[in-house]
């Protein structure tokens, strides 16, 4: 035998034996399957040719186009390599090929969606060309990193046990990818109030976020400026807001008008003297610090009540200039009647 036959002869052996040594995923083996997708990990999922290919142009073009020779074959499956990792690929293959219920159903009974999973689904669909999905997973992201501000203060009054989806906390890293995503798949309304979030982390930002398989989501170098130029516009909208809600005016209603402007004053510098007054977290709502301190001061409760909508009114106006503070070329989510 030629030095050529026993080195191939070798290479085949080698590969058979890295074969043999590959992991069953758990939840994705059918025994009556008949293709074998390899994660970038070694893990296997034996699903179903026709299935995969009738939902996703670049399965089918794969299949085709994978080898048949026997390096290529394990149980009797021709093999197809992914670079996916088996969490984000087996998160795909739940919607795909669901042995229960579809990834985006839910009642009460069953466990919630997670931010990881949506991210990996919306990935998975926009890669391998499954449109449908990918709308459906990105609709979830949208309900949340929402571009109309009435439904983004709506989800601060749900019960969060009643949402279908386990990430309701908008304000950690999670929103580093969230931009990632809308880069991704161009969808620009989610980044407003991702970038938003992303700029309240600070410094944290660099740092990225962590998916569940260990890929760190990093924001590209114009993301990051954006992100850090956003900080003192963010400053400069704080402190309008404070001045705008504790201004020394009174509602017409209001029963005493001397002490109200008295105790709007007191109230004024209180919030400007808090130490989170200039901070990044504009969209925060002002109403528990006017309820904690109004009756101290002494202000009538229709005056309370009106400073609760200026609340709104100005934390609105913000919500407006977040495509321009952040540079995003984006169209308003708000209707003018709101105003």
């Amino acid at each position: 035998m030629s030095e050529d036959s026993r080195s191939h002869k070798r290479t085949r052996n080698e590969d058979q034996q890295a074969l043999e040594a590959l992991v069953h995923d758990a939840e994705f083996w059918f025994d009556d399957g008949n293709i074998v997708l390899i994660a970038r990990d070694g893990t296997v999922f034996r699903v179903y040719r026709g299935l995969l290919a009738a939902q996703s142009t670049v399965f089918a073009d794969m299949f085709t186009s994978s080898s048949a020779t026997a390096d290529e074959i394990y149980q009797g499956c021709p093999i197809v390599r992914v670079s996916d990792s088996p969490e984000e690929l087996r998160h795909f293959l739940r919607v795909l090929c669901p042995k229960s219920r579809r990834l985006f159903y839910h009642d009460e009974k069953e466990t919630k969606v997670t931010f990881d999973q949506v991210c990996a689904v919306i990935r998975l669909a926009h890669k391998y060309h499954v449109e449908d999905i990918e709308r459906q997973a990105l609709s979830a992201l949208k309900a949340y990193y929402t571009h109309d501000f009435d439904q983004y203060e709506g989800l601060h009054h749900y019960d969060k046990n009643t949402l279908p989806i386990a990430f309701a906390d908008l304000s950690g890293s999670q929103a580093v990818a969230a931009i990632k995503i809308a880069r991704l798949t161009d969808t620009p309304s989610i980044l407003p109030l991702a970038f938003y979030h992303s700029c309240v982390l600070g410094g944290k930002v660099l740092d990225g976020y962590a998916r569940e398989d260990g890929t760190i989501d990093h924001l590209e170098r114009e993301d990051v400026k954006k992100c850090m130029d956003g900080r003192n516009p963010l400053g400069r909208e704080a402190l309008r807001i404070i001045l705008r809600i504790f201004r020394d005016e009174t509602c017409d209603q209001c029963p005493t008008p001397a002490q109200c402007i008295l105790a709007l004053r007191g109230m004024l510098v209180d919030a400007v003297n808090l130490e989170s007054s200039a901070n990044c977290n504009v969209l925060n709502s002002w109403t528990g610090f006017m309820n904690d301190i109004a009756q101290l001061w002494g202000l009538c409760e229709v005056c309370r009540h009106a400073l609760a909508a200026r609340d709104v009114k100005e934390r609105r106006v913000t919500w407006r200039r977040l495509p321009e503070i952040f540079q995003l070329e984006v169209e308003d989510g708000d209707d003018d009647e709101h105003a």
